[in-house]
């Protein structure tokens, strides 16, 4: 009786599973997707926004610019966060040095480069002192920083004049040549990459560097002597400073102490008037004494002389005077 059950149970599942193969079989080969209009009325209720207005037709190549350059700036952002511009100087030889440090290693590392100097994957490709702006290239990126400002676009449209460079020789007349030269002029050659100043991990220091060739030494060498220093060095414009400083204090000293002079001129002056002056003042306080006490002695003696009587008048007269010389007899 089990037996049977299940041989039916069986033979029902098959037959079930066979039906429904069928009803899928069919539904799918009588299904059709509705038309596009059915979801219009969708559409136009706009249930994401108003969609962007499109000008024209969009060009992939444009799209791939645009791509490219978004990328680029965020690489270029990336290296700018990893160094940090500190210091721009002119050497004494008239050539435009760099200092930065690299904060991509642990620990930072100091660089102090030169205009076409490189070291650990980092060089200084140009640099203007006036203009307070250097160029720097790290795995065949490019970026400009402003020693103030941090990273900018590009060198500022004034001062774009590398401080570095010699000036220019005014253009000469045009020399016409009837055939050329059998013998090339010798190119420059590329400046080493020898770093300057820059405290290299011990792996680097023990590495080679290449020398310049003696034909690349002596072209540099000849062009250096032909040109003169563009701009002073650090240690000359702080000279010339002190110097300046020197001087300005000596003028204001010597300013100072003419002033103390005239000023003490003035009051030796002011108190010898003075002086002057209580003097006069003084003399005439003594003649108007002296001739107050003469008026009074001869008011005396008048008011004495008013006084006495006549007779005492006579007398006085007739009395020899004590003080006269006695007067000879005559024989």
């Amino acid at each position: 009786m089990n037996g049977v059950g299940i041989y039916w149970r069986i033979w029902l599942c098959a037959w079930g599973a066979v039906l429904i193969g069928c009803a899928d079989a069919h539904a799918a080969a009588a299904y059709e997707p509705a038309p596009f209009s059915h979801y219009q009325p969708i559409l136009d209720r706009m249930p994401f926004g108003t969609p962007p207005a499109v000008s024209g037709p969009v060009n992939p190549d444009l799209l791939e610019q645009q791509r490219s350059e978004e990328l680029l700036q965020a690489t270029q952002e990336q290296i700018a966060k990893q160094i940090a511009f500190t210091a721009l100087n002119v050497t004494p030889r008239g050539r435009t040095a760099v200092g930065f440090i690299d904060r991509s290693v642990n620990p930072p590392e100091n660089y102090y480069l030169e205009v076409g100097a490189s070291a650990q994957g980092w060089t200084v490709l140009d640099a203007d002192y006036a203009a307070n702006w250097a160029q720097f290239e790290k795995d065949g990126v490019t970026i400009t920083m402003h020693l103030h400002k941090g990273l900018i676009d590009g060198p500022p449209s004034e001062g774009t004049n590398n401080a570095s460079a010699p000036p220019q020789a005014p253009p000469a007349a045009p020399l016409v040549v009837s055939e050329p030269p059998a013998v090339p002029p010798p190119m420059a050659a590329k400046r080493p990459s020898v770093p300057g100043l820059v405290r290299l991990p011990k792996s680097a220091r023990t590495a080679p560097q290449t020398v310049p060739t003696q034909t690349a030494t002596a072209t540099a060498d000849a062009a250096a002597d032909s040109t003169s220093a563009p701009a002073k060095s650090y240690l000359e414009r702080l000279r010339e400073r002190k110097a300046q400083e020197a001087a300005d204090q000596k003028a204001a000293e010597k300013a100072a102490r003419e002033n103390l002079q005239e000023l003490a001129r003035k009051v030796a002056q002011d108190e010898l008037a003075k002086r002057e002056k209580e003097q006069a003042e003084a003399l005439e306080q003594l003649r108007v004494q002296q001739e107050l006490l003469q008026a009074q002695q001869e008011l005396e003696a008048q008011a004495q002389q008013a006084e006495q009587p006549p007779g005492d008048a006579h007398a006085q007269e007739a009395a020899p005077d004590p003080d006269a010389e006695p007067v000879p007899e005559e024989k």
